[in-house]
């Protein structure tokens, strides 16, 4: 915990968190909300977050949050390549099945906030994806899960499993049928374990990318 605690690692855990929030403030926005104590609270609550990446994205054979450039670029590629073979499947399979369901629910609330109508939504839709539920799901929960473990594959399963709980929860209002619910699941989860494994070999901008990339969908409905 030391290195958690330390006043270098509260600065770039602050730094990092505040590049999060900031990205992640389009979106708060858009939930049409007092937006003053969510800025405030997002950037609490990422500064704690990011603290666990930039204390712990070693451990485990991990190769920290920003590797050597080589890698990183390789790994920022990669990302790009793989959110577009998996968006095909959130087009084609996912997606259709959620808008339907909440339409048939009523859920029209939660059908504008995940398939924004407007470019201003949808922009701030990629940026959040890109940035606060990176931040969480993969570099704070892995490098914490690393640190306590010490095995960066027990971290990735244990973030996809804590992102596909998640996934369940939100799923579990919309009546989905037991075929739907497990389609929609499985491609999560699939999307999920690629952006993790992004994080522990090739750093935090891959894992962004791929979000990024792969939130583009959402202009394809």
């Amino acid at each position: 915990m030391r290195d958690y605690l330390s006043a270098s690692n509260l600065c770039k855990a602050a730094a990092l968190g505040a590049f999060v929030t900031l990205m992640s403030i389009p979106r708060i926005m858009y939930w049409g909300v007092e937006p003053t104590v969510l800025i405030s609270g997002a950037f609490l609550g990422m500064t704690l977050i990011s603290g666990a990446a930039t204390a712990w994205s070693t451990r485990g054979g991990m190769h920290g949050l920003f590797p050597a450039k080589p890698r990183m670029i390789i790994g920022m590629g990669t990302g790009l390549l793989l959110a577009l073979l998996i968006t095909p499947a959130f087009v084609l399979l996912v997606d259709p099945v959620l808008v339907e369901s909440m339409k048939s629910t009523g859920k029209t609330e939660i059908l504008n906030l995940r398939y924004p109508t407007t470019l201003s939504g949808r922009i701030a839709l990629v940026l959040w994806a890109a940035s606060f539920e990176t931040m969480f799901f993969r570099a704070g929960t892995i490098s914490f899960l690393s640190r306590v473990t010490g095995h960066k594959s027990v971290a990735v399963l244990g973030a996809v499993c804590l992102r596909t709980l998640v996934s369940v929860m939100q799923l579990s209002d919309l009546n989905l049928a037991r075929g739907e619910a497990s389609l929609v699941l499985i491609v999560g989860g699939v999307a999920s374990f690629f952006s993790s494994v992004l994080f522990v070999e090739t750093g935090l901008p891959a894992s962004m990318t791929f979000s990024a990339v792969l939130c583009l969908h959402v202009f394809m409905r």
